[in-house]
């Protein structure tokens, strides 16, 4: 609002100052045109018209303030107006004489008061002039503060910035560092787990062939037993004594073999040993060394941080002489400038002086003419006539005022402007004194700060120089304890490479044993299975002659029924032949059939006992590749074990007779044995000695079945034989069946299920 109310007023002085100018353009034009007669110019400035057009423009100050200025067209276009309303008012005023004096010094109060009203309100711009001045002053001072505030922040700001890029430097450095030592750690940890996954094979491929050397003594030690307790040892004792030569040779070679392999274990446990400890010492001499080298590193970072402090320190005191010395020239420099400052101080206030004198006089002149008008206004109409000469001079005496007001403005203006420059320079002075004097103190604080600083980085450097050679002399230590060591890794690696041969060597031995017994598993468990097949093979053939057998028997039934049936169902000659004949084409038919039969049973056995001679030449090979593999380990036990079974020989030898007498009727006396011997090979022994008891009681169960089967037999056979002629081949089938069924109870085999036995399977 203070700002709008200046301008309000600035607009109304210039729209006064305007009219007043237009009005000494007119009264120049009224005295040039009114010459000839002087009371025109009094009936002019007498003019009612321009009293009211005055009094208008004084009311109505607002309006005239915002019309714009009056343009060329117009000013131009006044003068030539005046002239004629000039005329006409002197017309109207020459016949009216002294009835209008009273009006003209009314016109005349109307005027001072204008001129009053004006020099008020320029006073009141002037004042609030000032005080903008003033506060424009001050907002210039803040600005200044603010600016140099400013530039301490940016100051600030570069020092920050210039430590937050050192920052960044020396984390980088770091993180190039940790990541070195990352790329180094990695490298360690994978050439330790190499190491690791090295022995752990090593160690792995140790206790595989171990657990291998078990299963083979194990197996070796259950087919000794199975040798033992088998019923093959009498027909495998003419290969015993062909084989006992190799088997000993054999042992020999095992034996041998046995002492190197343990010798080179024992060698192999010292070597493993030995390099343990030679790892842990290496260990230990790494985590020395390990140590060492982290102390020279944090010796070495101390040193470069404090060798980098003392240069950082030796920068700051030159920037600091750089500083002052630069401060000085800048004092120099401002003391200068405050002499010519003062030197333009002293001119601006001898111009003030001078201005202000020039102002009194102005102001004496306008109080003079001031007086003079209060004269003329006591002397009245006398001085009217004398007004008309005075009236240019009071023009006159206005502009100059006017003139001499904007100069003592422009003078002022001037004075405050150098006023403002004065106190900005001693502001500028007294903050540089304060900056030199804030400069000269941390001057000789950092000086005292240096040379304390000095004297603490000699004694540290005396003391680091000191640990240096401390850490040197145990750096050389360190780099001879570590040539030892690697001497002495040479010869632990020359001596673990030839450990690494024996071992591969070891190993490949090991690798060809582990093939030759993979290989004979192999050809175990294909013989194995072709055993099983065979097995499969002969229950399917034995179903097979069951339900061939059983067919048999129905047919040899129906036939006796139908030989019983004959007599009773013939009453007439006739139906008896037709009889006779449907009977005896029935029975060569039903004969036929039973022969046909009986040949497919007789093929069916000839070729289960083929599958069975083939069966047994598969058991002697594989017992022949069990007995080579027996013989391998326990050649001392077979030799302790060889005379026990020739005592028992001639029992089982007529056990052998025995059994071989009852399979004579199938398989043209076919020596084989038992398949039982298979299943005993894979049973503990109290399991089998469990089910040789089992077999026992079964075995005499059996006799007392077929003693009670032969003897129903016979009391059938007597009843058939009683009952007529014509069924005298019945007899003859039925003993043919039970010559045919008989060896079955005794057939080793056939499977039975023992009734007092739980889930073990039986095999004769």
């Amino acid at each position: 609002m203070a700002e709008d109310d200046r301008a309000v007023k600035a607009a109304r002085a210039k729209a006064l100052l305007k009219k007043r100018q237009q009005q000494k353009k007119n009264e120049a034009i009224a005295s040039s045109s009114g010459t000839h007669s002087p009371g025109a110019s009094i009936s002019r400035v007498s003019t009612p018209a321009l009293a009211t057009q005055e009094t208008s423009a004084v009311s109505n100050d607002t309006p005239l303030l915002s019309s714009p200025p009056p343009s060329q067209g117009e000013a131009s276009a006044s003068p030539v107006i005046a002239p004629h309303s000039e005329n006409g008012h002197i017309k109207a005023l020459s016949g009216g004489g002294t009835m209008n004096s009273a009006p003209r010094t009314e016109d005349y109060s109307r005027v001072l008061q204008d001129q009053r009203q004006t020099i008020a309100l320029l006073v009141s711009e002037k004042t609030a002039l000032t005080e903008a001045l003033e506060r424009l002053e001050g907002i210039d001072s803040k600005l200044h503060d603010s600016q140099a505030e400013l530039q301490d922040r940016l100051r600030e700001l570069e020092v920050l910035k210039r430590d937050v890029s050192r920052q960044e430097e020396e984390g980088e450095t770091f993180l190039r560092q940790t990541r070195e030592l990352e790329a180094q750690n990695s490298k360690l940890s994978s050439n330790l787990r190499e190491q690791e996954r090295e022995l752990h094979s090593a160690r792995t491929e140790a206790e595989g062939l171990r657990t291998q050397l078990k299963d083979n003594e194990r197996r070796i030690r259950e087919l000794q037993e199975q040798i033992q307790n088998d019923d093959r040892v009498d027909i495998l004792e003419s290969k015993l004594r062909n084989t006992q030569d190799r088997a000993e040779e054999v042992a020999i070679q095992l034996s041998k073999m046995k002492q190197t392999y343990e010798k080179l274990r024992a060698d192999y446990e010292g070597l493993q040993q030995e390099y343990q400890q030679k790892s842990s010492v290496e260990e230990d001499l790494k985590r020395q060394v390990a140590s060492l080298d982290s102390d020279l590193r944090s010796s070495e970072q101390s040193l470069a941080k404090i060798s980098s402090e003392r240069d950082g320190l030796v920068a700051t005191n030159a920037a600091t002489v750089a500083e002052l010395e630069k401060s000085r020239v800048s004092i120099d420099g401002l003391n200068d400038d405050l002499s010519e400052a003062n030197a333009n101080v002293a001119a601006l206030a001898r111009q003030l002086e001078t201005s202000q004198a020039e102002c009194r006089q102005a102001l004496r002149r306008a109080e003079d003419a001031e007086a003079a008008q209060r004269n003329l206004q006591e002397e009245g109409t006398g001085l009217m006539r004398s007004l008309d000469e005075m009236r240019p001079k009071i023009v006159e005496l206005s502009s100059a005022k006017l003139a001499l007001m904007e100069q003592l403005e422009q003078v002022t203006a001037a004075f405050r402007q150098k006023d403002n420059t004065i106190s900005e320079l001693e502001a500028q002075l007294e903050s540089t004194r304060v900056s030199l004097d804030e400069a000269r103190r941390e001057y000789e604080k950092r000086g005292k700060e240096l040379e304390k600083e000095k004297i603490t980085a000699e004694t540290g450097q005396a003391d680091l120089q000191k640990a240096y050679n401390e850490v040197q002399a145990r750096f050389d230590d360190t780099i001879a304890a570590t040539r030892e060591m690697e001497a002495d890794r040479a010869k632990q690696r020359q001596m673990a490479a030839r450990l690494q041969e024996e071992v591969d060597r070891l190993r490949s031995i090991g690798q060809v044993r582990q093939e030759e017994i993979d290989l004979l598993r192999s050809q175990m468990d294909e013989r194995e299975q072709a055993g099983d097949d065979e097995r499969r093979l002969l229950e399917e053939l034995q179903q097979e002659i069951e339900g061939l057998r059983t067919d048999v028997a129905n047919k040899e039934e129906e036939i006796s029924r139908l030989h019983q049936a004959g007599p009773s169902t013939s009453p007439l000659p006739s139906s008896k032949s037709l009889d006779d004949e449907v009977k005896g084409a029935i029975t060569q038919q039903l004969e036929l059939e039973v022969s046909n039969t009986k040949s497919t049973i007789r093929s069916l056995e000839s070729s289960l006992y083929d599958a069975e001679a083939k069966y047994l030449s598969l058991q002697k090979h594989v017992a022949s590749m069990e007995d080579e593999l027996a013989h391998l380990r326990t050649l001392a036990k077979r030799q302790r074990s060889v005379h026990a079974p020739r005592s028992s020989a001639s029992v089982r030898h007529s056990d052998e007779l025995r059994r071989s007498s009852f399979a004579s009727q199938r398989s043209n006396n076919l020596s084989r044995l038992p398949p039982s011997a298979i299943i005993d090979e894979g049973l503990p022994p109290a399991t089998r000695h469990r089910r040789h008891i089992s077999l026992a009681m079964l075995q005499a169960r059996m006799y007392s079945e077929a003693e009670a089967a032969s003897s129903h037999a016979a009391t059938k056979s007597s009843k058939t034989a009683a009952s007529g002629p014509g069924h005298s081949h019945t007899p003859s089938v039925d003993s043919s069946v039970l010559s045919l069924r008989w060896p079955q109870f005794l057939d080793e085999s056939h499977v039975f299920w023992c009734a007092t036995c739980k889930g073990d399977l039986i095999v004769l």
